[in-house]
C-alpha cells in the first residue's frame, strides 16, 4: 500500500464530485452549523453557498492529487478544502 493518502484522496475525490453532481438539496446540519436553520435564508442561497463548500473541498482534494510540490498558494486550498471536508463530514448525504 503505497501511497495510502493517493488512494484515499481519490475515492473522496471521485465521490464529491458524483455528490455534487447528483445531490438534490441542502443537507440540514449545513444549514445548522451556519446559523440558517429556522432563518429566513432562501433556499437558493443556501444551496449556492453550499455547492460553493463543496467545490473547494473538491479542488482541494485535486490539488492534492495532482500537485507533487504545491504552491503556497495551493497548499492552502488543499488544507481549506480538507478542513471543510472534516467540517462537513456528518453533511455528506442527500
Amino acid at each position: 500500500m503505497w501511497n495510502l493518502d493517493a488512494e484515499i484522496c481519490y475515492f473522496i475525490l471521485v465521490r464529491l464530485v458524483n455528490y455534487r453532481d447528483m445531490s438534490f438539496g441542502v443537507p440540514g446540519c449545513f444549514l445548522q452549523n451556519y446559523g440558517w436553520y429556522n432563518n429566513q435564508i432562501t433556499e437558493r442561497k443556501a444551496a449556492k453557498h453550499w455547492n460553493s463548500v463543496l467545490n473547494k473541498m473538491i479542488r482541494g482534494f485535486y490539488l492534492y492529487l495532482v500537485k507533487d510540490f504545491p504552491t503556497p498558494k495551493e497548499q492552502k486550498i488543499i488544507t481549506k478544502g480538507m478542513k471543510l471536508f472534516a467540517e462537513f463530514y456528518s453533511c455528506l448525504w442527500d
